[in-house]
């Protein structure tokens, strides 16, 4: 049997590509790793600020302690629709309520700012258990902090969490804050 030419380089070539093919498959293999980050912030928008009935439609934007010096006023009164409404120990009625509006359970977050004039409150104290008295309203602020008041499972989609606070008046004057709802996923 006698061979011609070309299968003898048609059988070389393919003898060649075999060969390296086996011997490439037992070299280490390297890549270019590349690095991957994300920054995701607390959401301001998912839990909102509403008034005692607790509805996700009736936001508030402000609440005002009132009182006389050397006094702890533990009834704010919020800007809700009633022109007003205080907070309530003998009937459980938080100052508001945090709704979640977002579709899964979220971890609350919530920070009360540090007072432009300090000098007029004291500490600042919150609860998120309905108080039998003003007693009872007693986590206290770290102000400009994060507090985180849901536990682990967080606050239900379309649930709401009542939130009551007071607050130290010290001396004659107003003054203003701010406080912040955050939340993230469970």
């Amino acid at each position: 049997m006698e061979l011609d030419k070309t299968t003898i380089g048609l059988s070389l070539i393919l003898a060649v590509v075999v060969a390296m093919l086996v011997f490439s498959a037992s070299l280490p293999v390297t890549a270019d790793d590349a690095t991957q980050s994300a920054t995701v912030t607390k959401n301001v928008t998912a839990v909102v600020i509403v008034n005692q009935s607790g509805l996700a439609a009736n936001d508030i934007s402000a609440w005002s302690f009132s009182g006389v010096a050397g006094e702890t006023n533990a009834t704010p009164a919020n800007t809700g629709t009633n022109g007003g409404e205080l907070q309530g120990f003998a009937a459980g009625t938080p100052v508001t309520f945090l709704n979640n509006t977002h579709s899964g359970a979220m971890l609350v977050h919530i920070t009360a700012g540090v007072w432009a004039n300090a000098d007029l409150v004291g500490t600042e104290y919150y609860t998120t258990t309905a108080p039998t008295d003003a007693s009872n309203i007693n986590n206290d602020f770290v102000y400009g902090t994060s507090e985180e008041i849901t536990s682990g499972s967080g606050l239900a989609a379309d649930a709401k969490q009542g939130l009551w606070l007071k607050l130290e008046l010290k001396k004659d004057g107003t003054t203003t804050s701010n406080f912040l709802v955050e939340s993230e996923c469970v």
